[in-house]
């Protein structure tokens, strides 16, 4: 089987350059579109992607984890993959037909170019079949693959975006990266896969399909919310302080998730082979997200300072509280992304409909609650609370595959490396005034720091990830 910490590796470099090469795009327009502009975008992005996130279903991990099932089997995950493809296909047109007809009543007939250009997105599902490559663990593939197509996107903002007027174009670079990816994966898909009309039955997937496309429409509606409510009841300036420091808040989590979240198709795997290896992994991936996550939303809380002017300009200063009150969200997803995974590898998907219905009202009603008053910094509160409420109560219905003995100096070397870091964050920030230059001080004098206390004091996470890398 392919090397879980090569994975990790390759994701991670993807995951971090998925997310910094956005952010590079946001430095740049948010200093020539400005925020107006920047926040139509956001609204007209935020529409669509309900469309994107319903329109697969729940095929993307539901086709992980079977094609996870059956890897060393071409004819039955060729079987499963044409299942599949026809049931993303019809689910695609049935979405993008629901799509046009709510722009074109809202908007009278008459439908801005920006929601025809992001509409494009819901076109390009059909051709969506990562989940494949994920499930066969090629890691390294998608990882290269989508680095290649994200560099290229930047490349083409810095050279066509110019000025306020070219927010259309802007979009379509956007739109057109994710196309991309997705036509490299289709060319790709020989060797792997044959497509094929006999002896197929896609519409017995459609019961565990359905239940998770119930999800991912609680999901859709939590994740959301926030900035389609800010979007009504605030400025667009405001909807841009918010989802730009959501921006720089999600560089940290994707870090800390992409470590782990190729552990799914392993524990699909050994869910059903080896139990022992299970509960192994989930402890392991548990250990490694919490390790790095504390750090990393310390960081992002001391340093938001110097982070929002660096990355937006003085323009967005607003969103400096915003983005500290974010790094709560970094340590809550990361224990979360371990509780979805063990919820999809262990077969109880099911457990989700009742964790986020839980959540959807707890987020509306707090969005309602807090907006009003506190603007985008209401809607970060709701947003952290509802985070915590959706891993207590899906924890709580598999709490029978979360068996996690985690040593007590595990934790007090945690505590220690928490403490060291925020002194030198602390002793940073008072010595030094440039935000790029304390801000990469920071970070490499922190990152040494906290690793040092870790190995010293004998960590089991780090040291695991010390031995793993001069191995290599």
């Amino acid at each position: 089987m392919p090397s879980l910490m090569r994975n990790s590796f390759f994701n991670m470099l993807y995951q971090l350059v998925l997310l910094l090469v956005p952010l590079a795009s946001a430095m740049y327009v948010s200093r020539v579109v400005m925020p107006e502009g920047l926040g139509e975008i956001a609204t007209a992005e935020n529409l669509v992607s309900y469309f994107t996130a319903l329109a697969p279903l729940g095929i993307p991990a539901y086709g992980l984890r079977e094609v996870a099932k059956v890897r060393g089997d071409q004819r039955a995950r060729s079987r499963i993959f044409s299942e599949l493809v026809l049931l993303n296909f019809a689910s695609t047109l049935l979405f993008l037909g629901v799509y046009a007809t709510c722009v074109l009543v809202f908007f009278d007939g008459a439908v801005p170019a920006l929601y025809l250009i992001f509409g494009s997105l819901i076109v390009a599902n059909c051709l969506n079949v990562e989940w494949l490559f994920s499930g066969l663990e090629r890691y390294v593939f998608i990882s290269v693959r989508g680095m290649v197509v994200r560099i290229a996107s930047l490349i083409l903002t810095l050279v066509f975006v110019k000025g306020p007027d070219d927010v259309l174009i802007y979009a379509g670079v956007t739109c057109l990266a994710t196309v991309a990816n997705y036509l490299v994966n289709v060319v790709c898909l020989h060797g792997q896969v044959k497509f094929t009309l006999r002896g197929i039955a896609p519409f017995r997937h459609l019961r565990p399909v359905l239940v998770l496309a119930g999800t991912i429409v609680l999901f859709s509606i939590y994740t959301k919310v926030d900035i389609t409510m800010l979007g009504v009841f605030c400025a667009s300036s405001v909807v841009a302080y918010y989802a730009y420091a959501y921006k720089a808040e999600e560089i940290a989590k994707m870090l800390c998730v992409s470590l782990t979240s190729v552990y799914l198709p392993r524990l699909s795997y050994e869910f059903i082979h080896d139990r022992k290896e299970f509960s192994r992994l989930m402890r392991q991936s548990m250990m490694l997200n919490i390790w790095i996550s504390a750090p990393m939303a310390m960081g992002v809380f001391m340093l938001a300072p110097h982070i929002v002017p660096l990355l937006f300009g003085e323009a967005f200063l607003p969103a400096v509280l915003t983005l500290q009150m974010f790094s709560g969200l970094i340590i809550a997803k990361s224990i979360g992304q371990i509780i979805y995974q063990v919820t999809i590898a262990t077969g109880n998907e099911r457990f989700q409909l009742v964790a986020y219905s839980v959540g959807v009202a707890v987020n509306i009603a707090l969005n309602f609650a807090l907006i009003p008053m506190l603007q985008q910094n209401g809607a970060v509160v709701a947003t952290v609370l509802t985070e915590i409420v959706l891993d207590v109560v899906l924890a709580f219905y598999i709490k029978e595959h979360m068996c996690l003995a985690i040593q007590l100096r595990f934790w007090l070397s945690l505590f220690g490396g928490l403490v060291a870091t925020g002194a030198v964050l602390l002793l940073c920030g008072a010595l030094i005034s440039d935000h790029l230059l304390c801000t990469g001080v920071s970070v490499v004098l922190s990152a040494i720091t906290y690793g040092a206390v870790g190995i010293a004091c004998k960590n089991e996470t780090a040291v695991l990830l010390l031995r793993r890398i001069f191995r290599r």
